[in-house]
């Protein structure tokens, strides 16, 4: 049995953009600034683990692996060309209802500004 089926919850945050009174919002994904960040979502969220943690914004000065050459580029050009029949887009409502995975996306008052 899938460990996640049987939990209520999975829990997804992200990461990208440092943040620092008074500067103007940097995106950033250099190793040492996703493990502060991961650091800091768990202290805020007052758990000991993230479900699925993911990217907000692609720094663009850090290499993403599998996109710098031409033929990977066309690989993920073709994710473009998907298409989901009614089934598809019926099997994931039934996986995931909106009701479910909706949320306010930020609250103001309870971010905290990462020193990156």
């Amino acid at each position: 049995m899938d460990p996640l089926a049987a939990r209520e919850v999975v829990l997804a945050t992200e990461f990208g953009f440092a943040n620092r009174l008074g500067e103007p919002t940097r995106i950033r994904g250099d190793a040492a600034y996703v493990r502060q960040a991961c650091e800091a979502s768990l202290r805020r969220l007052g758990v000991d683990h993230i479900d699925l943690y993911y990217q907000h914004r692609v720094d663009p000065q850090v290499p993403i692996p599998g996109t710098r050459r031409q033929r990977y580029l066309e690989e993920n050009l073709a994710a473009l060309a998907v298409e989901l029949s009614t089934e598809d887009l019926a099997a994931v409502e039934a996986a995931a209802p909106a009701e479910q995975v909706a949320g306010t996306r930020y609250d103001m008052n309870s971010l905290t500004f990462v020193d990156g």
